[in-house]
């Protein structure tokens, strides 16, 4: 029995974590490294999973830019090598960002464009933690490809209205401050 004092073996992929509990550990994505891992299972019959996980293990995610990679590699269209990853969760926190905004972009798509930006807007605050914003506002300033128009628009948009939520609700710092009777 390991006690507080143990040390824990470190694997190749792995790293204690605060507890002394083994976490795996991640490489940075690198497009190259992706290249070779694709290379060395293109070989394999139906290779499309097993490379997807070994890019998920090698770097916790799937980068976005290793679909054409593999599409090519094993001649399929990247919408095949989309559907793998959907099904086995590979994608980025960041992906599957741009995917709920751009589903509330659908959502908003019969209004007109204004009333459209402004209602993803309001979304986007009611009910997305500052880190989301910041990190979907990132990705828009890098490569906002993938994201729909009117959610540009909306990252765009002026951030004066803190929303519908008490800052104690997402603020430690203001406890208790939304005057909530449960408790």
């Amino acid at each position: 029995m390991k006690g507080p004092g143990t040390p824990v073996p470190i694997g190749l992929r792995t790293r204690p974590n605060w507890a002394g509990k083994l976490i795996p550990h991640h490489e940075p994505w690198s497009a190259a490294r992706a290249a070779g891992i694709v290379s060395d299972h293109a070989h394999l019959e139906g290779a499309t999973l097993p490379i997807l996980h070994a890019l998920q293990e090698t770097f916790g995610y799937v980068d976005a830019e290793a679909v054409p990679l593999i599409a090519d590699a094993l001649n399929l269209s990247r919408a095949e090598v989309h559907g793998c990853m959907r099904r086995m969760g590979a994608t980025s926190q960041t992906d599957k960002l741009v995917r709920m905004a751009n589903q509330i972009a659908t959502f908003f798509r019969s209004y007109p464009d204004d009333e459209a930006v402004a209602g993803i807007h309001r979304h986007l605050v009611a009910f997305w933690t500052p880190r989301m914003r910041e990190r979907l506002a990132a990705h828009a300033a890098e490569r906002g490809a993938s994201l729909d128009p009117l959610v540009v628009a909306a990252i765009g948009s002026p951030t004066d209205d803190p929303g519908p939520i008490q800052p104690a609700t997402y603020d430690p710092h203001r406890l208790g401050a939304g005057a909530s009777d449960a408790g």
